[in-house]
Order: structure tokens, then sequence, then C-alpha cells
């Protein structure tokens, strides 16, 4: 059984209203990382999410949110995927190039399962 767990970067100090934290999706924001974007010891939801070892870590961004992308270097993961860029390559096993986030989607989708039928 597949569990998935997400976790969100967002601007501001409040979160959006429209998207509601559950025990799969957790937000964070820059009051959960000091100023070198490490996660400070108060932040329950980033050193939640950190503590977990997962089987595949997805990065659905761009590669230009870095407080997300320093989160998920500090997570274990036998295998991260992420966009592909020369900046990228000591973060991710796996790297797709993103043009939009449908073409991205659609190719991670499309190699994801060519992987599987490999393994």
């Amino acid at each position: 059984k597949a569990e998935i767990q997400v976790l969100i970067w967002y601007k501001g100090k409040n979160h959006p209203e429209y998207i509601k934290p559950s025990k799969q999706m957790s937000l964070f924001n820059q009051l959960d990382y000091n100023v070198l974007f490490k996660p400070k010891k108060k932040s329950e939801v980033v050193n939640r999410f950190i503590s977990n070892e997962y089987d595949m870590l997805i990065d659905l961004t761009r590669n230009d949110v870095y407080p997300l992308r320093k989160v998920l270097s500090l997570c274990r993961s036998t295998f991260k995927v992420g966009s592909l860029d020369t900046g990228n390559e000591p973060f991710y096993d796996f790297m797709i190039k993103y043009r939009s986030a449908k073409d991205y989607t659609l190719q991670l989708v499309h190699y994801l399962s060519l992987l599987n039928k490999n393994a």
C-alpha cells in the first residue's frame, strides 16, 4: 500500500485559506526555518517531514523554490526526483525537464511507469 505525504511551502505568515492541512498534507513558511534555510527546532511540520524515510520523494516544483529544495535535501529517501537543472544534480537521482506543470507531470508519470515495469 502506497502512502503519500505532501509538503507545501508558501510565502507569507498565514497559510492560504484554500489549502487545509491534514494528516497527509503539511504546510510550512519562512517562520519554520532560519536565515540559512535550516529548519528551526520548534518547527514540528518540517522536522516531522524530514525525520521520515521515504522510498521515493518527488519535487513537483520548479527549481527556484529554494526553501523547499533545502528541506527536501535533508530528507532521507531511496530515490529523489526533481526538475532538470545543473544546480539540482546534488539533490536528485532522476531529473525531468520542466517546460510546464502539465508537461512535467505527464513526463513524470511516463518515466516512473517505465521504471516500475523494469523493477
